[in-house]
């Protein structure tokens, strides 16, 4: 029989623990910091910012904030990244997205310091996902599965595990990528697939991550 696997005493636990590590941090003469950097106002990025500040709070972490104007040239963001990659005191950066028409997105994310990438928007960081090599942070969504899968007390050694997402969104590879490390084989089906729909086309999996957005999806 399936079962959900509900992540909120999931999240409840994570909190507790982070807490926990913020307050032995601070024991240790260390403030735990997070820098989120926002060009413009854009409603959704304001909302994702409150968000994390308020997560933040909850959990012990100094949240710190940079807001350029949505008119900003890229230099100025660059020299605020690069402020961020020499302050000993900046342990983690956030930088939302999408930047403005008149930044070179890859350019500019590209020059944080992976070790702050708490985002795991660079290249170096994705290589870390793909190449099992820590380097920079893993993305949050694959990370958030195997932290599910860990809590429940679920062992994917040697199993065989489906991504079902909806469109070619980057998060559904990380996700692909973080479950290949740690099961035997991962197809990686796109939502829509011939096959995809037809009851029991995958009969030998075991684990169905499925972030397309959509309820009631599977059956």
């Amino acid at each position: 029989m399936a079962k959900i696997l509900s992540g909120r005493e999931v999240a409840a636990a994570l909190d507790e623990d982070t807490r926990e590590q913020a307050e032995s941090l601070r024991g240790r003469g260390i403030e735990p910091t997070l820098l989120i950097i926002r060009v413009g106002e854009n409603p959704g990025d304001i909302a994702y910012e409150r968000g994390a500040t308020k997560k933040c709070e909850a959990t012990g972490i100094r949240c710190m904030r940079t807001v350029l104007p949505a008119d900003a040239q890229q230099d100025e963001l660059l020299n605020v990244i690069a402020q961020a990659n020499a302050d000993s005191a900046v342990h983690g950066v956030l930088l939302l997205r999408p930047l403005p028409k008149q930044m070179d997105e890859a350019a500019v994310i590209n020059t944080l310091d992976p070790a702050k990438d708490v985002d795991s928007m660079t290249d170096l960081s994705l290589a870390g996902v793909f190449t099992g090599k820590k380097l920079g942070y893993p993305p949050c969504t694959p990370q958030a599965c195997m932290e599910i899968l860990d809590y429940y007390g679920i062992d994917v050694t040697g199993k065989r595990a489906v991504v079902i997402v909806a469109g070619r969104r980057k998060a559904g590879r990380h996700d692909a990528a973080e479950k290949e490390r740690h099961c035997h084989h991962l197809p990686y089906p796109h939502k829509g697939a011939p096959g995809e729909s037809e009851r029991g086309g995958y009969p030998d999996h075991r684990s169905r991550p499925c972030r397309s957005g959509r309820r009631v999806l599977l059956s």
